[in-house]
């Protein structure tokens, strides 16, 4: 079976907020996982060793997970892109408000291109941009509900 796209998702789950993600890379993967302090905050964030690329969670319960808007522009800025994607995801790990985290993947560095979803255990927001436009940050309402989306327009 060949992956064609991300997948990143906001929900509820038994009472509990969840953060959702699938990866679309045909690829044996190599992650790693990463412990750390940053800025005096705790953050814990999966590495893809391949691309650079990461995604987390830090002290405050803030999670970050992103997808690209398409593929095609994914697998063409890959090489270029993900030290740069993956320094505003962390800086956005730093922040102790979901709303800092937010501010910061619509800003920091012109933004974190994709579909990114920033939450806390009581707070989501999706945060959409496209190279070339600015980002749209949405508070949305999961607490009853599923926010999904992906990257594949089917």
């Amino acid at each position: 079976m060949k992956k064609k796209a991300c997948i990143v998702a906001a929900g509820n789950w038994e009472g509990e907020r969840i953060l959702f993600k699938t990866r679309d890379r045909n690829y044996q993967v190599p992650i790693s996982f990463h412990h750390v302090i940053r800025n005096g905050v705790e953050i814990l964030y999966f590495k893809d060793e391949f691309t650079g690329w990461c995604e987390g969670m830090n002290e405050f319960g803030i999670g970050v997970v992103n997808a690209t808007l398409t593929v095609d522009i994914d697998v063409s800025r890959m090489e270029n892109s993900s030290t740069r994607d993956a320094s505003i995801i962390l800086r956005a790990l730093e922040q102790h408000t979901v709303e800092d985290a937010s501010d910061v993947i619509c800003k920091y560095r012109k933004g974190l291109h994709g579909h990114t979803i920033v939450s806390d255990a009581n707070t989501t927001y999706s945060i959409e941009h496209f190279e070339g436009a600015d980002p749209v940050c949405k508070p949305i309402d999961v607490s009853n509900d599923m926010f999904v989306r992906t990257n594949h327009g089917l």
